[in-house]
């Protein structure tokens, strides 16, 4: 019997040279947490593994061993197969450039005023949709200099979350497999 894998998502890791965790340095921090087959995939704070018996305790001790172990307060936001091929699924855009287009992974639900007032908020030719515990942003010229920033989504739905563009999304479905 094949064994279930998850996702483990970190946000904001060594983006611009801020918050670096080396990832070969976390597949042995995991495998010291007891996670089983961990593998990461790009440098961004991806994870996939074994699916562990308690998942939002593994996140959080996750969280806890790479703010003592590099220094880093990131949340860890996690993702069955089943979930990471339904947000993949439920994507509400079509005829979109991958680059463009980016998955927003939620620690939690959205606070629904603030998704009401996030949709309808004027990005220029920006836009994004929320659907559960995703948010699909959809960049008409790339992320750089967008008003459709995580800070402001995070403010707004009052939950984190971390991005990943398309083709990582499409990825993580594969590696979870």
């Amino acid at each position: 019997m094949p064994v279930e894998r998850v996702a483990i998502l970190l946000r904001a890791v060594n983006v611009g040279g801020y918050n670096k965790v080396p990832m070969a340095e976390l597949r042995t921090l995991c495998g010291r947490l007891g996670l089983r087959e961990v593998t990461t995939y790009v440098a961004s704070g991806n994870i996939a593994c074994a699916a562990p018996p308690d998942l939002d305790a593994t996140l959080r001790q996750v969280e806890a061993a790479i703010a003592d172990e590099f220094g880093v307060e990131t949340p860890a936001i996690g993702r069955t197969h089943t979930d990471l091929e339904t947000a993949v699924a439920n994507n509400p855009y079509t005829g979109f450039e991958p680059k463009l287009m980016h998955v927003v992974y939620l620690a939690g639900e959205a606070d629904p005023d603030g998704a009401s007032a996030l949709c309808e908020r004027d990005f220029g030719d920006d836009e994004c949709t929320v659907i559960g515990r995703e948010v699909y942003a959809r960049y008409a010229t790339g992320v750089q200099g967008s008003k459709l920033t995580p800070l402001v989504m995070q403010k707004l739905l009052g939950v984190p979350g971390t991005a990943r563009n398309w083709r990582t999304a499409q990825k993580l479905v594969e590696l979870t497999t």
